[in-house]
């Protein structure tokens, strides 16, 4: 309800090539600037990689998806359209990233639409995230502005998701992307039993509205960091800072020599926020340091944290 929209168009109509990865990290870059929550994204790219490269951590547009994490962005992507392999998974990127809602989708009568594309990902990790209708979905008719269609595909499913991610931020604009995701995870219809082929089930929304309810981020009485999790850590790990009033917060990562190796975007809020660290942001394995700033602007003050961390490639 009284959303704001914005448009991009990544695609070349006319032939499939890996410039249009760039054209969509681009795309990314630009949504983010303008204050995007939400970035549904109905496309995906297989043909030149192999499937070894699903892992979360080679396609390019992976990589974009993943740092998008980092700055709040919530991505949603449709899984694909290349249906089931008894051997492996056929979703394409970026629906192999880390942190994106990846949809795959049903028919009507909720099962498994074959069409769509399956898990898991090359490194075994759960995919689609959620599912949402993708056969005989009601769509705008591309011949007119007056009239719908039906069509079939997990692009359609993929925006289902979006709008309904879009009714939870209203309730809980404060929820992050991490909340998003165990929201759905947690109350889609598979989420005792997730799978290969509508990952942790059909979205439902009331549900996840209700589980953000009762767990959204909770107000905090002092200043706190929490040791990053997991650690050592490989692929990625959380930092969760505690914050009892409005405060600015920026994180520095530096190695054993104390040269300063990753800043991440400086974050604003109340409550605990989360900081996402990408093992691909690390240079080499080791033992990094962070310091933690957070300065509340009312009253100048600066608290500051300091801890240890162990990443193995």
């Amino acid at each position: 309800y009284n959303a704001t929209y914005l448009l991009a168009k990544t695609e070349i109509d006319s032939i499939e090539q890996p410039v249009e990865e760039d054209n969509w990290v681009a795309g990314l870059e630009w949504a983010e600037a303008m204050g995007a929550d939400i970035v549904s994204s109905s496309l995906g790219y297989i043909d030149w990689y192999d499937w070894e490269d699903m892992d979360g951590q080679t396609a390019v547009t992976t990589l974009a998806a993943n740092i998008a994490e980092q700055k709040g962005l919530i991505v949603v992507n449709a899984m694909g359209n290349e249906g089931n392999n008894a051997d492996h998974g056929t979703l394409i990127a970026p629906a192999d990233g880390f942190f994106v809602i990846s949809v795959g989708g049903v028919r009507p009568d909720g099962s498994y639409w074959t069409g769509a594309s399956v898990g898991p990902t090359a490194d075994n990790r759960i995919k689609p995230t959620v599912a949402a209708q993708a056969q005989f979905a009601t769509v705008i008719s591309t011949y007119n502005d007056s009239s719908f269609t039906q069509n079939n595909g997990t692009s359609f499913a993929t925006p289902l998701v979006a709008g309904a991610i879009a009714l939870l931020l209203q309730a809980h604009p404060s929820a992050t992307p991490a909340d998003i995701r165990m929201a759905l995870q947690a109350t889609s219809n598979r989420a005792g039993s997730p799978d290969k082929f509508t990952g942790y089930g059909i979205v439902n929304t009331p549900a996840a509205l209700e589980w953000l309810n009762t767990n959204s981020n909770t107000a905090v009485d002092e200043f706190y960091v929490l040791q990053n999790a997991p650690n050592p850590f490989r692929d990625f790990s959380l930092i969760k800072v505690g914050l009892p009033v409005q405060s600015v917060v920026s994180m520095d990562i530096f190695n054993s020599l104390g040269q300063r190796v990753l800043s991440l975007p400086a974050r604003t809020g109340e409550g605990q926020l989360s900081f996402l660290i990408l093992g691909t942001q690390l240079p080499a394995g080791g033992i990094y340091f962070y310091r933690i700033k957070a300065r509340v602007p009312e009253t100048k003050r600066l608290h500051m944290f300091h801890g240890r961390m162990i990443f193995l490639r």
